[in-house]
């Protein structure tokens, strides 16, 4: 049931709050800006890639591939191409570097020129680029993305069973609203959209989920200790500021966690923590933000519309019972009136009209 102390709290919150919505508004905008613009900046595994192999021989040196990889990296980025790895395969006089990199290379030979130059190679040492198709294909996309429509879907049906309408809405506009914030940070800071983007946001919207059943049954559980509706009102927006300081700690020792990850981990796998990263930030913002705000704007929208036809209906009785005793009083006058001619009160005495001569 939605009740008043849920509305006044509600609209307590988004007074104080209104922030969260331009906040929200500038960083979509700028991800809708960074799309049209540049597109996204889809993996290997998303766009597929380019591959060759350099054969570097005995005068390999394994303290040097850092500096393999930054001359391949350099060669590459002058053509406008993406160095995706460079793995180490192979010993001895076999010893090769199989390079993969995306973007079109209009003069191959040039650019192999060039890389074999900076490794003080020759250039037959340099093999023929071959295109390599994508790992992932569109039937992978459909069933990531039934398998976050299934998850949602469920979690809603259990929010309508045990809370309201106002708590589902809440949760489905929590997950859609964390996926969209996820896919826009990635194209603000132009990280690379791969399979780990796709699971990690299963896991953003498993997350948001169970922090909206928290804050739902917190809510609950705090509305019904109190007995006093005059303080329901501050004290759910209080339970409320409670819950934001809990998440602000958790999450604040999982963003710390991720800076440390993000050092200490080989560059190899430092573009999916830095997806680990700006989906922490995504689920704080989401969960001590977000959440309540859509809480607060969806039950207070929803309580004034029900209050709207309880007043329109409380109206129509209150003028139908006034219609009703108005029929009332007009009939019983009719009907006092009729008694009265039937007795003849008002009837003229038959003697005034004699005349006598």
């Amino acid at each position: 049931m939605i009740n008043r102390d849920f509305t006044r709290s509600g609209k307590e919150y988004i007074k104080k709050n209104k922030i969260v919505i331009i906040a929200l508004a500038l960083i979509v905008a700028m991800g809708i800006v960074m799309l049209c613009v540049f597109g996204f900046k889809g993996g290997s595994d998303v766009k597929g890639y380019n591959t060759f192999s350099i054969n570097v021989g005995a005068q390999y040196e394994s303290d040097k591939l850092s500096d393999y990889h930054e001359h391949i990296n350099t060669n590459l980025a002058s053509y406008d191409a993406n160095l995706h790895s460079v793995q180490l395969t192979g010993e001895g006089d076999a010893t090769t570097l199989i390079v993969k990199y995306s973007g079109k290379v209009k003069d191959i030979a040039t650019l192999n020129a060039e890389i074999a130059k900076d490794l003080k190679l020759n250039s037959s040492a340099i093999s023929s680029h071959t295109k390599v198709s994508a790992n992932l294909t569109s039937k992978d996309y459909v069933y990531a993305v039934a398998c976050g429509l299934i998850i949602i879907t469920l979690a809603a049906i259990y929010s309508a069973c045990r809370y309201n309408l106002a708590c589902t809405m809440t949760l489905l506009g929590g997950s859609v609203l964390g996926t969209i914030l996820l896919l826009a940070t990635t194209l603000i800071f132009r990280l690379t959209i791969n399979s780990s983007f796709l699971a990690i946001n299963i896991l953003i919207i498993l997350l948001i989920l169970g922090e909206s059943f928290i804050m739902f049954d917190t809510l609950e559980k705090e509305r019904q200790k109190l007995n006093d509706k005059n303080d329901r009102s501050t004290q759910l927006t209080n339970t409320l500021k409670a819950n934001a300081f809990r998440q602000k700690l958790m999450y604040g020792a999982i963003f710390a966690m991720s800076l440390i990850f993000i050092v200490l981990m080989p560059s190899t796998i430092k573009q999916a923590s830095l997806i680990v990263l700006f989906a922490t930030v995504v689920a704080m913002f989401i969960t001590i933000y977000a959440l309540p705000f859509l809480w607060s704007l969806t039950i207070t929208q929803i309580s004034d519309k029900i209050r709207v036809k309880k007043d329109k209906k409380v109206k129509a009785v209150q003028v139908t019972e006034e219609v009703e005793g108005e029929l009332e009083q007009n009939y019983t006058e009719n009907q006092v009136i009729e008694v009265k001619e039937d007795s003849g009160e008002d009837a003229p005495s038959t003697d005034d009209n004699i005349t006598i001569e």
